[in-house]
């Protein structure tokens, strides 16, 4: 007799059709039919998983994931090396399903955001990485194992780059993105300061969502967020990805006192991996 529990193992969801499934079922105890219909009803479904973006509590730096509705999987700045071994990444992407990584992205090449990124290349496979001309040399000598361009419009659904430039400026050379599905939007700009977010203000303004969620510049530093846009713009939720206790005291209470109370400020130290 075949026990539901083995029923889970024969045919694993990525090689399931649903011929072999009828089959098999009807091969099988009504009971131990049912969970494996179930668990391949499950596998099919999630050929197409449902688009996320989850900021992972990388420490006193960044890394994110986004998923994809086509199954693609992008990593989002690579947070800093001490704290990203490859056990760690093998444990964060396996817990989102993650088996190869398409797009690793790095909005600037400080160690904070692609310090981990040696680990994540010894790990698992990822096709490309993404990042500005001006910073092309430096990942490719980096990271030579990876192939690099620079970031290609419209590359999916509601994805949008930034690539603004403000001359002897500290952080003054950034790539940034937004992500729009449906009438919400996410929106990172790597470590920029006020003068460099500032020359985004047009173009974001017509990003046309309702409700925006802001990964806040440079970790919560005061040499970043105006304080306008919380009235110029529909932000709901203020993200700040930063260590507990860091020596930088990010995130600045001078930030904090401008954010308005409708707005929830939500911190990776405080809460852990934040979820879009």
């Amino acid at each position: 007799m075949v026990r539901a529990v083995d029923a889970v193992w024969i045919l694993p969801p990525q090689v399931a059709t649903l011929g072999s499934a009828v089959a098999l079922v009807a091969a099988l105890s009504w009971r131990a039919g049912a969970a494996f219909a179930v668990v391949v009803f499950m596998g099919l479904t999630l050929q197409s998983p449902a688009p996320f973006l989850k900021q992972w509590n990388a420490g006193q730096g960044d890394a994110a994931l986004a998923r994809f509705d086509d199954g693609a999987s992008w990593v989002l700045d690579a947070g800093p090396a001490f704290s990203w071994r490859p056990e760690r990444w093998m444990h964060r992407l396996a817990e989102s399903g993650v088996s190869r990584v398409d797009l690793a992205v790095l909005s600037h090449l400080d160690e904070d955001h692609r310090g981990g990124l040696a680990a994540l290349l010894a790990w698992i496979q990822v096709d490309e990485g993404v990042a500005r001309t001006e910073h092309l040399q430096e990942a490719r000598e980096r990271y030579p194992g990876l192939t690099w361009r620079t970031p290609q419009e419209n590359p999916k659904g509601g994805w949008s780059w930034f690539q603004p430039q403000v001359a002897k400026s500290a952080n003054g050379v950034m790539l940034g993105w937004a992500w729009k599905q449906g009438e919400r939007l996410y929106l990172n700009l790597g470590d920029a300061p006020e003068k460099l977010e500032r020359s985004l203000e047009r173009e974001l303004a017509r990003m046309g969502a309702l409700e925006w969620t802001w990964k806040l510049s440079h970790h919560g530093s005061r040499t970043s967020t105006p304080a306008e846009w919380f009235s110029r713009f529909p932000i709901r939720e203020a993200w700040v990805s930063a260590g507990h206790a860091n020596q930088h005291g990010h995130p600045h209470a001078s930030v904090l006192r401008k954010i308005p109370l409708r707005v929830r400020v939500r911190v990776t130290s405080e809460e852990g991996d934040l979820f879009w």
